[in-house]
C-alpha cells in the first residue's frame, strides 16, 4: 500500500532568510498531531504542527486543547481535498 504525503514539513518559511536557516537547525521542542480519515474512518494521513527552539522555554507556548481542536477541524477538510482521494495524483 501506498501512503500519500504531501511534503509541507520543513518547507514553509516564516521569516527572513537568514533566520529560517537557523530555524531549521533547531530541534523540534514541541509537536501536535491528529490523524486525517475519510468518512468511513480509514486514516489516510497525519497532520502534524511543531515548534522549534534550543530548549522549551524558547520554543514558543504550548499547545492548547484549543489549538488541538483546530488542528482536528484542519484534518477534517485536508480529508475531502480532491489530492487525499483514492486514485488522486498528487
Amino acid at each position: 500500500m501506498r501512503v500519500k504525503h504531501a511534503s509541507l514539513f520543513e518547507a514553509v518559511k516564516l521569516g527572513a532568510e537568514e533566520e529560517d536557516r537557523s530555524l531549521d537547525q533547531m530541534p523540534i521542542q514541541k509537536i501536535m498531531s491528529v490523524p486525517v480519515a475519510n468518512s468511513a474512518g480509514h486514516v489516510m494521513g497525519v497532520v502534524q504542527v511543531s515548534r522549534k527552539g534550543l530548549d522549551a522555554s524558547l520554543s514558543g507556548a504550548d499547545f492548547t486543547t484549543a489549538d488541538l481542536v483546530q488542528l482536528e477541524k484542519a484534518a477534517e477538510i485536508v480529508s475531502r481535498m480532491p489530492f487525499m482521494q483514492e486514485g488522486a495524483e498528487i
